[in-house]
């Protein structure tokens, strides 16, 4: 499985990627956490590592081959509106769980609320638009179509709360911990987050400061750590000036958090977890490489009413929406998943998504896709490559495709 999710990103880098274009691929069981693929391309051979100039040859690559992007954090595009149907009818939190917010007075809507999507937010706005004309659209066609209108509404609707709650919930903007060195833990935008992240970078700047003035007192200087130590202060410093210039929240904040994009930010994993969520109807064990550690699980009571209506959506995605085209080759398959494409400022290349679960019937594993740097969308760059992870995760237990 493994090798088959590294064959077919190589091949969707060299169709759909940037010269710089990066991609990873998660596979994992829902009911013990196994990680059955956990890839990453470009890649790089360990066993090359004494030859002269592979290191620096590595260091030089402007793909980045060192980078291990299946625990890193990319914005996950329209893949979080799945979490976002949660949050819009469970602003308060998952019935019965410890992390619930009683005494929000964010009105929930219903599983059956609808609105009317005409491509803009309003007829003049140039801003916060759709790429179809949906007229009256509700949850289930929502998904399907992955209609930015309806999501935006509900955002001005609940704000960021409920969204962050649910983010918690889930376990977004933590590492998962799967013991793979520099995971991050990516980011779920909260109510005053602008200025929470602001006063972290004014800490980091200090706290390097102080190290550069440590080590230039001390009575034999390491200038290899001296010069790690600025490094890490000018990354600070530009990080706090750029915090610096925005420190409120606006309503395009909420609504670009709702779909995934703005500050929003988590891993292939993360978003596999999510997909895990809807597959395991609310239960399922976090991902994990090791056998011999034990399997966590994760226990969220969902609506059930929400939860079919999510789960129908998802399932319409590859049947008759973003991702039902035949050459994205997942329509004859048993399985349900959501496109999403993470736009850039300016023209700057996009990030493509598919995640979902297997089979739709009967979930037993949950996946995520991701491209990084592309001018593709998530269903044409990302569906192919899931067709061969599934067909490989079935060959790997002598089955056929369902």
């Amino acid at each position: 499985v493994q090798r088959a999710a590294e064959r077919a990103l190589d091949e969707a880098l060299v169709r759909h990627g940037t010269p710089d274009a990066g991609a990873a691929a998660v596979l994992f069981d829902i009911h013990n956490g196994d990680v059955l693929a956990l890839a990453s391309a470009p890649r790089y051979e360990v066993l090359r590592f004494k030859e002269p100039g592979y290191y620096a040859g590595l260091r030089a690559d402007p793909r980045r081959p060192l980078l291990h992007r299946a625990v890193m954090a990319y914005p996950p595009g329209s893949t979080w509106k799945i979490l976002s149907c949660f949050a819009m009818t469970s602003p308060g939190g998952a019935p019965g769980a410890s992390l619930v917010s009683p005494e929000s007075s964010v009105e929930a809507l219903p599983p059956g609320w609808t609105t009317v999507c005409e491509k803009r937010m309003h007829r003049n706005q140039r801003k916060f638009t759709c790429e179809g004309y949906h007229g009256r659209i509700g949850m289930t066609r929502a998904i399907e179509r992955s209609c930015n209108i309806f999501f935006f509404r509900a955002a001005d609707r609940i704000g960021l709360g409920p969204m962050a709650l649910w983010g918690e919930i889930v376990g977004m903007g933590n590492p998962i911990g799967v013991g793979i060195p520099g995971e991050q833990g990516g980011l779920v935008p909260f109510p005053g987050y602008k200025e929470a992240l602001y006063l972290r970078q004014q800490k980091s700047v200090s706290a390097w400061i102080a190290r550069l003035h440590e080590l230039q007192q001390a009575p034999v200087f390491d200038s290899l750590a001296f010069a790690k130590a600025h490094d890490r202060l000018s990354r600070a410093v530009f990080w706090y000036r750029n915090r610096g210039r925005d420190r409120t929240e606006r309503t395009g904040d909420v609504r670009n958090s709702i779909i995934g994009q703005g500050d929003v930010l988590a891993t292939p994993l993360q978003v596999a977890a999510i997909a895990a969520l809807v597959g395991g109807e609310g239960r399922f064990a976090r991902p994990r490489i090791l056998r011999d550690e034990p399997a966590v699980l994760t226990e969220v009571s969902l609506d059930a009413g929400v939860l079919a209506t999510v789960r129908e959506g998802m399932r319409r995605v590859v049947t008759r929406g973003t991702a039902s085209k035949r050459r994205v080759g997942l329509r004859d398959i048993d399985v349900a998943g959501k496109t999403g494409t993470a736009e850039r400022a300016g023209d700057r290349p996009n990030v493509a998504w598919f995640m979902g679960y297997y089979p739709a019937s009967n979930p037993e594993v949950a996946f995520a896709v991701v491209v990084d740097r592309t001018r593709g969308h998530g269903g044409d760059v990302c569906g192919p490559v899931t067709r061969a992870l599934l067909e490989a995760y079935e060959a790997s237990r002598e089955g056929t495709l369902r």
